[in-house]
């Protein structure tokens, strides 16, 4: 079975489909199915499709094909050399997958469900005049597996970027109490992370001393309210760095 769908595979590349069959490749990563039997899934579709006399389907497959497929085989490709990922087997960890917030505020939920159903053309900036900040920010998401339940989490957050990754910070408001998200990733420090369109494996970790305090600072020129968030609190706000994996 496996023979004869990679042979039709290949017939769907002389066709000018063989965007269909990379598809095979993140698809079958995600539910850890061989792609070869993930494109005898979808063959019957290429078929049809290759019968079809429609003057732009190209044009059609492609408007399809990005940003979701694209997203998708940058994060859980098993094959694709450029970023050096093993296949799903291989890693030691299933990381964590995206979901709206059900016990966080309505306009969290709906900034959350905007980012992700847009495929983050929508959602990335955000409009922090709403929580006292100076207007459009960028933000990113975050899915955490939860310390007790195992379940992932997801959360937005600002950010910035640094050399080799992201930076958020864990300020809850300048509560007496690190957020939750926090808290599960030092239990579990493997986390995704969607900026904008891109997704991304990580690592998290909080900043040691040396970095935290330039770093601060340019999450606060961003984000002025950190500051105020700080003198709320005797805890030592965190400064985390997310780090893509490589």
């Amino acid at each position: 079975h496996m023979m004869a769908a990679a042979a039709m595979g290949a017939t769907a590349f002389q066709k000018g489909l063989g965007a269909i069959h990379s598809l095979s490749h993140p698809v079958g990563a995600v539910f850890d199915t061989h792609h070869g039997l993930t494109n005898a899934v979808f063959m019957p579709y290429v078929l049809a499709f290759n019968q079809k006399a429609i003057e732009d389907k190209m044009e059609r497959l492609a408007r399809f094909m990005l940003p979701c497929s694209t997203n998708l085989y940058v994060r859980r490709s098993s094959i694709d050399n450029e970023i050096g990922r093993g296949s799903p087997t291989e890693r030691k960890h299933r990381m964590p997958e995206f979901s709206v917030p059900t016990h966080l505020p309505d306009w969290v939920k709906n900034h959350v469900t905007l980012y992700l159903e847009s495929g983050g053309t929508d959602g990335h900036m955000w409009d922090s005049a709403i929580a006292g900040g100076p207007g459009p920010i960028p933000t990113l998401l975050l899915a955490a597996s939860g310390r007790r339940t195992g379940e992932a989490h997801t959360v937005p957050l600002i950010y910035s970027k640094t050399d080799g990754g992201f930076v958020v910070i864990a300020s809850r408001g300048g509560s007496p109490e690190h957020p939750d998200w926090y808290l599960n990733l030092v239990a579990d420090p493997n986390v995704s992370i969607r900026v904008a369109t891109d997704v991304y494996d990580a690592t998290a970790r909080t900043a040691t001393p040396e970095e935290r305090g330039a770093l601060w600072q340019q999450m606060a020129e961003i984000y002025p309210p950190y500051n105020d968030y700080q003198t709320r609190t005797q805890r030592e706000i965190p400064v985390v760095i997310l780090e893509p994996v490589q």
